[in-house]
């Protein structure tokens, strides 16, 4: 298989691990906030044995705008898989929204005729409706922007403060705790800090229009592998995904919730059952 590395600025691959051709190359697709540095940890648990490949967002980076239909989201991935590995069989996972993805990116191979042997989703929801999103309802619901400044703290290990404090202005707040400190030179980095959170919002915003309302229309050849914290909302999700290949299906469950577990030390148990997938 060649090199899954792709340096061009247009490129969506980020290598995260090894580079070695000969050793099985595993696409893990980036969650709702866009990027791949969730990965990290797991990464490097796996980098002995396998080339991870995250595949990273449109609208990230400030050179193309993020992209609200899942649709196209699978189909640019698919493409961008394809440019560095023209056949299969591939090894796609991702976490949370990256599991929807790399099953789409799946049924997408295999109707152009490609095998794909295995995908791995961690702690993906079966299904989600706009409220699970985040969009505010009648009854009082959250805003998106609370919810995505909700997502980065708890993605940072951060405590919230009270809901109050953060949902009259959550990207202010976001970005007034990510640029710290005081002094005359607060207000200036916290403005270009926002500017930056403003655009993760945007692609935030974007897939959760994207996911708004997603079920697995149909089914996969490939072997499904779902593992799946015990504190997540998630849980009791293993069967509606059983039902959605032809293959083989494993489910497992690990400690923590749905952001701790991709950390030390629990991420040496993710990393392991990544592994096993063929």
């Amino acid at each position: 298989m060649p090199s899954p590395i792709d340096t061009r600025p247009s490129a969506r691959l980020i290598p995260l691990g090894s580079a070695d051709p000969d050793r099985d190359v595993i696409f893990l697709v980036h969650a709702i906030g866009g990027t791949v540095h969730s990965y990290a940890a797991l990464a490097k648990c796996l980098q002995k044995t396998h080339a991870v490949v995250g595949i990273e967002a449109f609208g990230i980076r400030d050179d193309d705008p993020p992209v609200n239909t899942l649709g196209e989201i699978v189909e640019r991935y698919v493409e961008a898989v394809r440019t560095v590995s023209p056949a299969g069989p591939y090894r796609l996972g991702g976490w949370s929204m990256g599991g929807i993805v790399a099953f789409e990116m799946a049924r997408r191979l295999e109707e152009e005729g490609q095998e794909v042997g295995c995908v791995t989703l961690l702690d993906s929801p079966y299904t989600l409706s706009r409220a699970d999103l985040g969009y505010a309802d009648t009854s009082g619901g959250r805003s998106l922007a609370a919810r995505f400044a909700e997502d980065v703290s708890d993605s940072l290990g951060w405590s919230m403060p009270a809901a109050g404090l953060v949902d009259a202005d959550p990207l202010g707040w976001l970005a007034a705790a990510i640029a710290g400190g005081g002094g005359e030179e607060a207000a200036d980095r916290i403005e270009v800090v926002r500017e930056e959170i403003e655009r993760r919002f945007a692609v935030f915003e974007a897939h959760a229009e994207a996911l708004a309302g997603y079920r697995p229309s149909g089914t996969v050849a490939a072997d499904l592998r779902v593992l799946i914290p015990y504190d997540s909302p998630n849980l009791g999700t293993a069967s509606g995904w059983a039902a959605a290949t032809r293959g083989r299906f494993r489910h497992g469950e690990v400690r923590g919730d749905h952001y701790t577990f991709l950390r030390a030390p629990v991420v040496t148990e993710v990393a392991a059952f990544v592994a096993a997938g063929r």
